[in-house]
């Protein structure tokens, strides 16, 4: 029998931080780089998606990979242009003394992710990022996966997106 735990799962991007303007950087090193024509403004309407499928979307073709390389590298190089929105910690603190368990579900890769929450000292029970063993953002799974996991009602699951 499913019990009544709560609980709250996060998206990182938009919603506990900003990170537009690292994004933004990034993307203009990695265009320079690799002689892209596609504007920030472009690449900006496919947040939210994992970078492979931003790729696709844009229609590059050629060094896939090393494009998603070098971006990953810049967002690390630049992680002092992202930003915590006033009051996160505040509210996540509110909600575990509430007794809500607290997720994170990011398009962002692993590495960045762990280093973000990291850097602004964030706690989750659960971390899910793009992988290959379970679709991702914009896909419901990894919320399905969270409720297996902890055996909770569909019904008392909240998710914070943009």
């Amino acid at each position: 029998m499913p019990t009544k735990k709560k609980i709250v799962i996060f998206d990182l991007d938009g919603v506990l931080i900003d990170s537009i303007k690292n994004m933004e950087i990034s993307w203009k090193h990695v265009s320079f780089k690799y002689g892209l024509n596609i504007k920030f403004e472009e690449y900006k309407k496919n947040i939210g998606l994992p970078f492979d499928e931003i790729t696709k979307n844009l229609q590059i073709k050629k060094n896939r990979e090393k494009i998603k390389k070098s971006y990953n590298f810049y967002s690390k190089k630049f992680l002092n242009k992202i930003y915590i929105y006033p009051n996160v910690k505040n509210v996540l603190k509110y909600l575990i003394k509430k007794n809500y368990l607290i997720a994170l579900i990011t398009s962002k890769d692993r590495v960045r992710t762990k280093k973000i929450i990291s850097l602004f000292k964030l706690k989750f029970k659960y971390i899910f990022t793009p992988n290959n063993s379970i679709k991702s953002k914009p896909h419901p799974d990894q919320i399905y996966k969270i409720i297996e996991l902890e055996n909770i009602k569909k019904k008392i699951v909240i998710m914070l997106a943009i």
